[in-house]
C-alpha cells in the first residue's frame, strides 16, 4: 500500500531507557527512512548503583547480525555517559551501522570525573569519543550543548541538552510534520511486548508480523485523531532523559510549546521519584496516552499518573515487558 510506515518501541529493559523509531515512507515512487535510537540510563533515584547490562537487558531486537549484513540507523542519541547508556551504545555500534551519534558536551574534568567510574571501553568512548567513532565507521558525532533538529521522512526529531555539570542529559522528542487530517489518517496500534519480540525495523515491503499480531492478539486501537475536523495527529514521543522530572519538565515544556498537544507518549527518568502535581498535563485531551517508567519508579509518580487522568496509562518496563507502537500514514 502507498503509505508511511512506522514502528515505535520502548524496549524491554530493567533500568534506564533504550528506544528505538523506524519510519518508511513509501509515499510516490522514491522511498525514504528514518531509524534511530535513544538510550539513557542511571536517573537522580539510582544513580550510582552498580547496574549491570545483562543479556535479557539489552534490546535484543535493536541487536543487528554484525559483519557485513548490519543494519544502517540515522542517529544515535545517548542521554548520558552513565554506565547503562555506555554499556549499550558499545553493544549496539559493534553490532549496527550509525550515521549519527549525539552526547552532552561535557566538560573534560566532568568527562574525567564520569570516566572513573566506568569500565575499559566504556571510559574509552567517554574520553575519547571522536576517536572512538571513528573507529566503528560513525560519519558524524555532534557534543551538543543547547538543542537541534533532525527532519526527515515528514518526521522531526528535537534534541535539547538539560541540566548541568556532570548531571547534563538530553531529552529528545520525535513526532510527525506535514499531515492534515483532512486528507490523510493516521493507523496507530498501540501494544505490550511481552514474550515475542517486535522487530524494530519496521519492513514496508513484508506487513507478515504486524498482520499476525494484531489478528491473533489485544491491543489498543487510537482512533480519535482521524476526525475530520481534527488539526493534528497525536503521535508525538517525548524521551526525558536522566534529569529529575520536575527540573526538566518546565523547561520542556516551554521548548516544546508549539508542539506539546501532540504528544502522546512520555519516557521518565529511571527510577523516577515524586514530582509537582500538573507535570502529567500533556498531549490532547480525551486522547490515550502512556507514561513509560522502570520498575523502581516512585508509587507517587505511577498514582498521580494513573489517577490524575482517566486517559493516561502507566507502562512498567523491565526485561519482560516493553511497549510497542506501530502503524501508518495513509491518504484517506
Amino acid at each position: 500500500m502507498n503509505a508511511k510506515y512506522y514502528r515505535y518501541i520502548f524496549q524491554k529493559v530493567n533500568r534506564g531507557l533504550c528506544f528505538s523509531a523506524s519510519v518508511a515512507d513509501c509515499f510516490g515512487e522514491g522511498k525514504q527512512e528514518l531509524r534511530f535510537v535513544y538510550l539513557s540510563g542511571e536517573g537522580a533515584k539510582t544513580m550510582g548503583d552498580s547496574a549491570e547490562v545483562r543479556e535479557m537487558d539489552a534490546g535484543q531486537n535493536m541487536r543487528g547480525s554484525g559483519g557485513e549484513h548490519r543494519e544502517q540507523y540515522e542517529l544515535l542519541v545517548l542521554a548520558d555517559f552513565s554506565r547503562l547508556t555506555l554499556q549499550r551504545a558499545i553493544r549496539f555500534l559493534a553490532e549496527n551501522r550509525v550515521e549519527r551519534v549525539v552526547y552532552p558536551a561535557y566538560e573534560e574534568s566532568e568527562t574525567r570525573s564520569l570516566a572513573e567510574k566506568l569500565e575499559a571501553e566504556a571510559a574509552e568512548l567517554a574520553l575519547h569519543p571522536e576517536e572512538y567513532l571513528r573507529a566503528h565507521e560513525v560519519r558524524e558525532h555532534i557534543a551538543l550543548k543547547d538543542k537541534m533538529t533532525l527532519e526527515r521522512c515528514g518526521q522531526e526529531v528535537r534534541i535539547f541538552c538539560l541540566g548541568t555539570g556532570c548531571g547534563r542529559s538530553l531529552s529528545l522528542y520525535h513526532g510527525s510534520i506535514e499531515n492534515d487530517p483532512d486528507t490523510q489518517e493516521c493507523l496507530m496500534h498501540v501494544k505490550p511486548v511481552l514474550q515475542e519480540e517486535c522487530p524494530a525495523i519496521v519492513d514496508a515491503q513484508n506487513l507478515n508480523f504486524e498482520m499476525s499480531f494484531v489478528l491473533y492478539n489485544d491491543f489498543t486501537n487510537c482512533k480519535k485523531q482521524n476526525r475530520k475536523n481534527s488539526e493534528y495527529f497525536v503521535d508525538g514521543q517525548l524521551l526525558v532523559g536522566s534529569m529529575r522530572l520536575d527540573e526538566a519538565m518546565p523547561i520542556l515544556k516551554g521548548e516544546l510549546r508549539d508542539v506539546w498537544k501532540k504528544i502522546r507518549f512520555l519516557g521518565i527518568p529511571d527510577g523516577a521519584v515524586q514530582a509537582r502535581p500538573g507535570l502529567w498535563e500533556l498531549g490532547t485531551p480525551g486522547t490515550a496516552q502512556y507514561v513509560a517508567g522502570d520498575l523502581d519508579t516512585d508509587a507517587q509518580v505511577v498514582r498521580d499518573v494513573v489517577i490524575g487522568n482517566p486517559y493516561c496509562r502507566f507502562v512498567p518496563l523491565s526485561e519482560n515487558s516493553g511497549l510497542c507502537v506501530s502503524g501508518y500514514y495513509a491518504q484517506r
